[in-house]
C-alpha cells in the first residue's frame, strides 16, 4: 500500500517479491543489509587478529578500515594505512567477511564489477609500481579472482582516478552531454521541429544535468580548464539549437535563447548547494560527514519576537 499526500491506495496481495520499481524497495534494502556494517568491521578483526602488526596499527589508529558505502547493491570497501600492501590485507579481509555474510542469506557478489584502486598522497608512491592485488573468492565453492589495481574506477556515475584529479570524470561527462545534445537534433531544425523555448527546456533538464553532474567536487579547480570545458560545450550547444554560424558570437546567442553564462549559472547551482546543505539536520548522513568546524550555523529554533508597532496586538493607524 502506498500513502501520498494524505490518499492511500487499496491493498494489493504480493506472492513473490515486490514489484519493478516499487518505492518499498530501498526501504526494504536498507532494513536488511543494515547489519553488514558491524559485521565487515568485527569480522576483519578477527580475521586480521593473528597478524600483529596489522593489529596493532589498528588498535593505535594508525590504519583503519573506514565503514563501507551502500547503495542498494553498489557498495565500496576502503581503509587507509602507512603501505599500500597493508591496507590490501584490510580489504581483502572486509570483503571475504562481507561474501560469507551475504552467503549465508542466500545473496552473491558479482565478482565481474569488483575493481581495486590505490589512492597514494605522494608523487613517490605513485611512481612506484601499480601496487599490490588482491585475491578474493567467488561464488563457485574453492575458486578465487585476482584483481589487478586500476588507475580509474567508476562509482555511483563518478569516475575516480588514483590521484583524485577528476580529469576522467570532467572529460568523460563532458563527451556524454554532447552526445545527448547531438541525439537531440533529430528532433527539428532550424527550419521544421520542435519551438526554440522546448530546446532551452531540453538543454537545461537534459543536457545540462549530464555535464554538472558531481559538480561540487570540481568547480573552481584545474585553474579554469573546468570552464572551460563547459563553455565550449555551451556554445555547441547554442549553435545547435539556433543553427547559427560558427563565428557567431557567445553572448549574442545567449541572450537570444535566455540562457545566462555558464559561470554564472555554476555560481547559482553552487549556491542552491549551500543553501541546501545548510537546512540539514545535525543528525543527517551528510552532516554527520563533516566536520565540526565546517558545519553551518543552524537558525534558531524560536523565532524573535516581532517589535511593537508590527505585532498584531499593537495599535496601528
Amino acid at each position: 500500500m502506498i500513502c501520498l499526500d494524505g490518499k492511500q491506495d487499496h491493498l494489493a496481495p504480493i506472492n513473490t517479491g515486490i514489484p519493478q520499481g516499487s518505492c518499498v524497495s530501498p526501504i526494504l534494502t536498507m532494513y536488511f543489509t543494515a547489519p553488514l556494517s558491524e559485521a565487515i568491521t568485527t569480522g576483519a578483526e578477527t580475521r586480521l587478529a593473528n597478524c600483529e602488526g596489522i593489529r596493532d596499527n589498528l588498535q593505535a589508529n594508525k590504519s583503519a578500515l573506514h565503514p563501507h558505502t551502500l547503495y542498494i547493491d553498489d557498495g565500496s570497501i576502503s581503509a587507509s594505512a602507512h603501505t599500500r600492501e597493508e591496507a590490501t590485507q584490510i580489504v581483502k579481509a572486509a570483503f571475504e567477511t562481507a561474501h560469507e555474510w551475504l552467503q549465508k542469506r542466500g545473496l552473491k557478489t558479482d565478482q565481474v564489477k569488483c575493481e581495486l584502486i590505490h589512492f597514494t598522497k605522494s608523487n613517490r608512491g605513485r611512481h612506484s609500481g601499480p601496487g599490490p592485488s588482491i585475491t578474493i573468492p567467488t561464488n563457485r565453492e574453492g575458486e578465487t579472482r585476482t584483481l589487478n589495481p586500476v588507475k580509474c574506477i567508476k562509482y555511483l556515475g563518478m569516475w575516480i582516478d588514483s590521484r583524485f584529479t577528476l580529469n576522467e570524470h570532467i572529460r568523460n561527462s563532458t563527451t556524454k552531454a554532447m552526445t545527448a545534445a547531438h541525439t537531440l537534433r533529430l528532433l527539428g531544425n532550424s527550419e521544421r521541429g520542435i519551438h526554440q523555448t522546448m530546446w532551452r527546456q531540453l538543454y537545461y533538464g537534459t543536457i545540462l544535468p549530464i555535464a554538472l553532474y558531481g559538480l561540487p567536487l570540481y568547480w573552481r579547480s584545474h585553474g579554469g580548464q573546468v570552464l572551460n570545458n563547459l563553455k565550449q560545450l555551451q556554445n555547441k550547444c547554442l549553435r545547435l539549437i539556433l543553427g547559427a554560424f560558427r563565428t557567431t558570437p557567445m553572448i549574442a546567442m545567449e541572450i537570444e535563447m535566455s540562457i545566462p553564462p555558464i559561470d554564472l549559472y555554476l555560481e547559482y547551482k553552487m549556491d542552491m548547494e549551500a543553501l541546501r546543505l545548510s537546512r540539514l539536520n545535525e543528525d543527517h548522513p551528510i552532516m554527520a560527514r563533516i566536520p565540526h568546524e565546517h558545519r553551518p550555523k543552524l537558525p534558531p529554533t524560536n523565532t524573535p519576537e516581532l517589535p511593537a508597532h508590527l505585532s498584531p496586538q499593537g495599535n496601528h493607524r
